[in-house]
């Protein structure tokens, strides 16, 4: 197996959507909370609230963890650990991104997130979510690799 990659990303709404960013890899696009990987010299707010901006042209302001779930692929040679915060935009539209592997990024109403491959795919846990509200303290949602 290769190392655990600890991957932090972006909750932030925008009325009833979402900012996600788009990806594509070997020619498969998929959509992905904004974030990234922590640098050895930064925390992990301030590793999110750089790569949301790297990513989407949106300064965040990040809140607290809300979930933590977890990738591993069947052959045991990726394993990410997410950590899911919540963020609420300070300013930027979603825009240009730094990342090439970005295809574009926008607020995605949650009623059409079903139809779409999102990464972890929580759809259905933050549609109760955003409804019911966060839980005091972070939820573990399991290994979800798909």
């Amino acid at each position: 197996m290769t190392s655990v990659r600890i991957r932090v990303g972006a909750i932030c709404r925008d009325g009833d959507s979402i900012l996600l960013v788009e990806h594509e890899k070997n020619h498969e696009r998929y959509w992905l909370f904004p974030g990234g990987g922590i640098k050895v010299d930064e925390t992990a707010e301030d590793a999110l609230a750089r790569e949301v901006l790297e990513e989407t042209s949106v300064k965040v302001s990040v809140g607290r963890p809300v979930c933590i779930c977890e990738s591993i692929s069947p052959n045991h040679d990726r394993h990410i650990v997410h950590f899911l915060y919540e963020t609420r935009r300070i300013s930027g539209s979603p825009g240009k991104s730094c990342d090439p592997r970005v295809r574009r990024s926008e607020f995605v109403p949650v009623s059409l997130m079903n139809g779409i491959t999102l990464y972890p795919p929580i759809q259905d846990w933050l549609a109760k979510r955003l409804s019911d509200g966060f839980a005091d303290m972070p939820e573990y949602l399991g290994a979800m690799w798909v």
